[in-house]
């Protein structure tokens, strides 16, 4: 993901765009401590790795409380990137920014693709491998709901909504933002 400094506004914030990866989390910190002046976090992401997302939207709610995070009007926040949106103290989702939602998936997974390949016993633990990756996130999903003060009924809607290579996503609505505390809404 990359992350710019920019004035908005008169405001300093942080444009973060690109997909979440595994050191995300590390260089969201080093930025916001190099810039202490940054008010918000503005995001566009396709998503990326599930436990960075959440990983650093805990650490924007434990350390950097009074960090706004924003999805511009025009900029989509799906997957991974959700756990990081809701991450921070206050957070808008601007007239036609897209909060995307869909469950993380583990089936781009190099390991279970070798072991099916190989097929027999390779396969089989493989797919426990990723059943239990699946059990690891979904528990830290839902801890992340309950430390957060979102509305854990929202995790209902992402698995039901499957992985983007499926084309099962889906954009929350206004009235869903408020509803499941995930954003304040100003129109």
């Amino acid at each position: 993901m990359e992350l710019t400094t920019a004035r908005r506004g008169g405001r300093r914030v942080l444009l973060a765009e690109g997909w979440v990866d595994q050191q995300f989390p590390a260089r969201l910190q080093t930025m916001l401590d190099r810039h202490t002046d940054i008010e918000e976090i503005w995001l566009r992401s396709p998503g990326g790795d599930a436990m960075a997302g959440n990983e650093a939207g805990l650490m924007l709610r434990t350390m950097y409380s009074g960090i706004t995070t924003r999805i511009p009007a025009g900029w989509t926040c799906a997957g991974a990137c959700n756990f990081v949106f809701l991450g921070g103290s206050v957070r808008h989702v601007d007239p036609d920014g897209v909060f995307m939602v869909r469950m993380f998936t583990f089936s781009g997974d190099e390991a279970l693709r070798e072991g099916v390949t190989q097929g027999g016993g390779s396969a089989a633990r493989a797919s426990g491998e990723v059943e239990g990756s699946a059990r690891q996130q979904a528990t830290a999903d839902v801890d992340f709901m309950i430390r957060t003060g979102i509305s854990p009924d929202l995790l209902d809607i992402m698995y039901q909504s499957g992985n983007l290579e499926e084309g099962a996503s889906r954009c929350l609505t206004r009235e869903e933002l408020r509803d499941f505390n995930v954003a304040e809404i100003r129109d």
